[in-house]
């Protein structure tokens, strides 16, 4: 399996460059913050395999308000 790597609230990736080693398989890529958010809809890394795109609401999930709540 590729090596995987992901994006967190960084200034930002290179995403060319991130989108060349995800086409050349050498790794697997996954975000859900973006520079600029949102990633642009016509963006290649939409539809690039293996490349794991999630919105970024994650703390919006009814599992997470329970949590919160408790």
């Amino acid at each position: 399996m590729p090596p995987t790597c992901g994006e967190t609230r960084t200034p930002g990736a290179d995403h060319d460059a991130v989108l060349r080693h995800v086409q050349s398989g050498h790794v697997r890529f996954a975000a859900d913050v973006w520079d600029p958010e949102p990633l642009p809809s016509d963006h290649p890394l939409w539809s690039a395999p293996g490349v794991l795109v999630s919105p970024h609401v994650g703390g919006m999930s009814t599992s997470m308000h329970d949590r919160v709540e408790a």
